[in-house]
């Protein structure tokens, strides 16, 4: 049965109407959805923020640990922050153990040839 050129017309105009409709809808929801993926963006951006901070702040704490002497760094770190992290001092074994092996090590790197 084939279908007359007044059935066609009106199927396209259907068809026509459930998309313009569609895309309109569509059109209508999209500042809500921009909006609301701008505010998590923002929200996102001010974490990075915060977490770049939070980084440049732990390297500079380290770079300054790296430049003290060894025996301040325990009064660096309470002052900065109150940590109780504990340097081991050198004259306890564990610290004249690894002084003895680098030390040694050191040595024999120099007595290799080309080095």
């Amino acid at each position: 049965m084939a279908e007359t050129d007044g059935d066609l017309r009106e199927s396209a105009a259907v068809h026509i109407q459930y998309w313009w409709r569609k895309w309109s809808a569509q059109k209508e929801m999209a500042p809500q959805k921009l909006a609301q993926i701008s505010l998590t963006n923002r929200d996102l951006l001010k974490q990075l923020d915060e977490l770049h901070r939070s980084k440049l702040s732990i390297i500079h704490k380290y770079e300054m640990m790296l430049n003290l002497p060894a025996g301040e760094i325990n009064a660096y770190l309470e002052e900065t922050n109150g940590d109780k992290t504990v340097v081991p001092e050198a004259s306890s074994p564990n610290m004249k153990k690894i002084k003895q092996r680098t030390t040694s090590f050191v040595q024999s790197s120099k007595s290799l040839p080309g080095i």
